[in-house]
């Protein structure tokens, strides 16, 4: 039977220029280790809401940059039991290198998003992580920004944009930003940088969560459960491998249920 597969993808665009190694008073690490754990917990968090859940693909991308958007560093990477630890590596290998070129490192990725996604997700969450900002022109990603939107419209897909300013002085660069991003994106100014790992786990929280009530998939797993059984049942008889899959499937439907009740 065939089934739908819904892509949830999220990209972090991670600010690694020099300034990114200043030590944090509130917790004794860099503003990079900071935000690099922060996208840990984010992924850890999708990881264990949506592990086991055939029906779900998770497409995560880091695209680290300083004065040039570093595409190649690390692969997209699907996100499952085999591949999640040497995922989590990577990210630790990122470091710091040069200045801060925002605007055009967000383009660079924009301009490359059909290379990054073969496939455009159901659902892209975009997220920006810096501690500056820079004298560009924002007028070329804002159109960008408006493209990407139209790939996910194609798609029947959404966009969730989101960035994390990273500064004592963080509201100055809100403004600039605010006018790059889409309309309905959030930046958000975090002069506490030991913040930044629970703001991106709520962050992702909330996106899971409207993720999983724009595709209607808790109701569309149940049906799809059922239809499996009533395969089986198609063949005539029910053997000892078949009758071990509906004892499966009535438990994965069972906790479908109870997740539903909780949810309403």
């Amino acid at each position: 039977m065939a089934v739908d597969i819904y892509r949830r993808g999220s990209i972090f665009v991670l600010d690694i220029s020099g300034s990114m190694n200043d030590i944090v008073v509130e917790n004794n690490l860099s503003r990079l280790v900071t935000a690099k754990n922060g996208i840990k917990e984010a992924i850890s968090t999708s990881y264990k809401t949506f592990n086991g859940n055939e029906y779900v693909k998770l497409y995560i991308k880091i695209v680290p940059f300083d004065t040039k958007a570093f595409m190649n560093d690390i692969p997209l990477c699907e996100l499952t039991s085999q591949t999640y630890s040497n995922f989590c590596s990577q990210i630790d290998g990122i470091r710091t290198r040069g200045g801060t070129a925002i605007y055009k490192s967000l383009a660079e990725v924009l301009d490359n998003l059909n290379i990054i996604f073969p496939k455009m997700p159901t659902y892209l969450d975009f997220v920006l992580l810096t501690d500056g900002d820079d004298n560009s022109s924002g007028d070329d990603v804002k159109k960008k920004f408006a493209h990407l939107e139209a790939l996910l419209s194609q798609n029947k897909g959404k966009l969730n944009c989101i960035s994390f300013v990273i500064s004592q002085n963080a509201d100055k660069f809100v403004n600039a930003l605010q006018q790059v991003l889409p309309p309905g994106s959030k930046v958000l100014p975090i002069t506490n940088v030991s913040e930044i790992p629970q703001q991106l786990v709520n962050f992702v929280e909330r996106s899971n969560e409207e993720f999983k009530r724009a595709n209607n998939i808790q109701a569309d797993l149940v049906v799809k459960n059922l239809l499996r059984m009533a395969d089986i049942f198609k063949t005539g008889s029910v053997s000892a491998q078949s009758n071990s899959e509906l004892d499966s499937i009535l438990l994965q439907v069972q906790k479908l249920k109870l997740a539903q009740e909780k949810n309403n």
